[in-house]
């Protein structure tokens, strides 16, 4: 039982490849302009106006309920620290894309 499984997992496999084989311009000609456009609008989202809003919402929020009692520091130290990375992301990218060129 076990043989047939391996032999069709392998005719399967040989199949897939000797296709891409064939085929090299398939993974060539995609046009990702599309998945690009849809990325730059959320990198834009996720760095622009609103998300700095929220992120002084969200810091005065937790500054509120630290000083109330009602969130341990550790606890509102790392939702800050995360809201500076994602505010941040692109500088950092940024940053090491010029060290490497």
């Amino acid at each position: 039982m076990k043989t047939k499984t391996l032999i069709g997992k392998t005719a399967i496999g040989l199949a897939i490849g000797l296709t891409l084989i064939a085929v090299p311009d398939i993974a060539q000609a995609q046009d990702l302009t599309p998945v690009n456009n849809f990325a730059t609008t959320i990198r834009d989202f996720m760095t622009g106006a609103f998300a700095r809003i929220a992120g002084a919402i969200a810091i005065a929020f937790i500054g509120y309920r630290w000083f109330s009692g009602r969130m341990e520091l550790r606890r509102a130290l790392t939702i800050a620290a995360g809201i500076v990375l994602v505010l941040g992301a692109v500088s950092v990218v940024d940053f090491v894309d010029q060290g490497i060129n």
